[in-house]
């Protein structure tokens, strides 16, 4: 069975680390970086990028397929601010 290295965005370890801080309740998957709770209560689904990091064709499909649910952070306070978490 072929091993596929799962790329990962060198700042999305402090923003996931920041998150459960906040008590987000994250959680990394494979083609969404991590899904976590906002403060209302419902699911966030964050991609984490670098500054000029690009999304890929899946991304951009699960973009189309959650508005305002799917977000791309490249900060940790991009991260907490989608999930309505106040600084």
């Amino acid at each position: 069975m072929p091993r596929f290295a799962c790329q990962r965005d060198a700042n999305e370890m402090p923003i996931f680390k920041a998150l459960q801080v906040a008590g987000r309740d994250p959680i990394r998957l494979r083609d969404i970086d991590i899904l976590a709770t906002h403060v209302d209560g419902h699911g966030v689904l964050l991609e984490v990028k670098v500054r000029k990091g690009k999304l890929q064709e899946i991304q951009k499909t699960l973009q189309r397929l959650f508005p305002g649910r799917y977000f791309i952070v490249r900060t940790v306070e991009a991260a907490l601010n989608a999930c309505g978490v106040a600084l």
